[in-house]
């Protein structure tokens, strides 16, 4: 689901095909993949540079809790929570049980706690968390050796 803007008054169709919703023209950055426990850990792993207000980043969790009337939420990834704004999502799809991903910008509350601004989710269900995690760190093990260092601290999913 990704974050979509109406075109405004007299929209025609202005022959795109979009079929009157189009795409932010904007590239918005894929998020670097995270955990939670790294977002809110003080003491973060030597290769990995501290998180600044704006970082886009993409999280895998459940959603613990959610509110429709407030749009926020809270991502639980192995009882490390975030808190997530779901202001610019249309829909909120959240349902108990079910794995998620979130991909959005951080930003810092005014109690100095992270939040989430998603602009992003999807269903995960059925991926298997453990090699998930296994894989990210053989790629960002890759990404350190290969690269120079000024390169590795963007990552691609794994």
């Amino acid at each position: 689901m990704e974050v979509e803007r109406e075109r405004g008054e007299g929209d025609g169709d202005s022959g795109d095909g979009g079929g009157g919703m189009e795409l932010d023209s904007q590239p918005q950055p894929s998020g670097r993949v995270v955990s939670v426990r790294e977002i809110l850990s003080p003491q973060r792993p030597t290769r990995l540079p501290r998180f600044v207000a704006g970082d886009s980043v993409r999280v895998t969790g459940k959603v613990d809790q959610w509110s429709v009337v407030t749009n926020t939420g809270v991502l639980d990834d192995d009882d490390h929570k975030l808190h997530l704004d779901l202001s610019l999502l249309s829909q909120v799809p959240f349902t108990t049980d079910t794995l998620y991903q979130c991909i959005g910008e951080l930003q810092l509350d005014h109690s100095g706690e992270w939040t989430l601004l998603v602009r992003v989710v999807r269903d995960v269900t059925g991926l298997d968390r453990n090699l998930y995690n296994e894989a990210l760190a053989l790629q960002r093990h890759f990404l350190a050796t290969t690269l120079p260092p000024t390169t590795t601290t963007t990552s691609a999913t794994p």
